[in-house]
């Protein structure tokens, strides 16, 4: 299976677990045809049940679920399996503070990215931690890195204040959340116009927000659409899911730290 530090991913049997839909279909989107097998689970349980059904090569787990989260979830994996698990597992999270890896390292993590991650990124992280090679596998996107999710000081030039920005931030997490399903049936469906318009809201509200990939990434995809109607909306539409969850993730880790603040 190894080729040289690296597993073929071909050969590899992958699941993911996260409550949130757009990071599945973003998972969805850059593995299925890679890997030899990929099935998605949307919470801790669930991944537990998966997990006693069958043998996974690699677990990708989200750390921040409502019902379980990530940590708890592979400590039942583990026990269940009674020393007899092979699978590693690797945690994709946007919290990138150092006492978070360190707390995935004690809990026996084979790896850890950070949100959001190109579909090149996950699939070489995962041939990695497959081969069992390192003990702790840590890999960081220079480009990803450098790029702005959240400008702060641009949200509170828009709102006028650091609060007001901050309810802004968390309207346009609702948003997301609530209606990313409406753009994915009108993209399925061809309705792309329908799609386009969507796009155009959450380009001027992540502006306001100062969510600037994400407000780029819905302004390449709505200029697509709105250009060639036809046409698949392709890697623009993979780029916009990867986006919309780190942003997402960034604005769940930011108001989570201003809280505990």
């Amino acid at each position: 299976m190894k080729k040289n530090d690296r597993a073929d991913i071909g050969e590899l049997s992958v699941l993911a677990v996260d409550d949130h839909e757009i990071n599945r279909d973003f998972i969805h989107a850059a593995l299925s045809a890679a890997a030899a097998h990929l099935e998605l689970a949307g919470s801790g349980f669930e991944a537990i049940q998966r997990c006693a059904q069958r043998h996974f090569d690699i677990v990708l787990m989200d750390l921040h679920m409502p019902d379980m989260d990530g940590v708890a979830a592979w400590h039942r994996i583990r026990e269940q399996a009674d020393g007899r698990l092979s699978t590693r597992v690797v945690a994709l999270t946007a919290d990138s503070r150092p006492e978070e890896r360190d707390r995935l390292r004690s809990a026996g993590f084979h790896g850890f990215l950070n949100k959001p991650v190109s579909p090149d990124l996950l699939v070489g992280t995962i041939q990695r931690v497959a081969a069992g090679n390192d003990g702790f596998t840590e890999i960081r996107d220079p480009a990803e890195q450098r790029a702005l999710l959240l400008d702060d000081a641009r949200a509170q030039r828009a709102s006028g204040s650091a609060p007001r920005a901050d309810q802004m931030r968390e309207a346009l997490a609702q948003e997301l959340a609530g209606r990313f399903g409406e753009l994915d049936r009108a993209l399925a469906a061809g309705r792309f116009e329908e799609a386009a318009e969507l796009l155009h809201q959450w380009a001027g509200a992540s502006g306001y927000a100062g969510a600037t990939r994400l407000e780029q990434a819905s302004a390449a995809l709505e200029q697509s659409l709105r250009n060639a109607l036809d046409s698949s909306p392709g890697t623009l539409y993979l780029n916009l899911l990867r986006t919309l969850e780190g942003t997402r993730q960034s604005i769940a880790v930011s108001n989570s730290g201003q809280a505990s603040a």
